[in-house]
């Protein structure tokens, strides 16, 4: 499993999905791999767990990003919701 693998688990875990894993297991594995460079050295975990290449052959896939659209979307509510208060009741700001 890449670290990426091992993040996407995590992020399902914390939002109480399936995972197959108990949290104390992703707990455990993610503080060893946590601290497996501490200090700019590898530890007997990483020696043993962490490799640099891709364990299923193959580059590194990069994670995919999460989509802003929701992110937008809220945004644009809010600009619209100001706009039309502003049309309906005029500048807050006394002159």
């Amino acid at each position: 499993m890449t670290l990426s693998q091992l993040l996407a688990l995590d992020n399902t875990a914390l939002s109480r999905g399936t995972t197959g894993f108990s949290t104390g297991d992703l707990f455990t594995v993610t503080e060893q791999a946590d601290a497996s460079f501490d200090e700019g050295n590898p530890s007997a975990y990483a020696d043993e767990h962490l490799t640099t290449t891709n364990p299923n052959g193959g580059g590194t896939t990069p994670m995919p990003e999460p989509s802003s659209l929701l992110l937008l979307a809220s945004e644009l509510v809010v600009l619209g919701m100001a706009g039309y208060w502003r049309r309906r009741h005029g500048s807050a700001i006394a002159n």
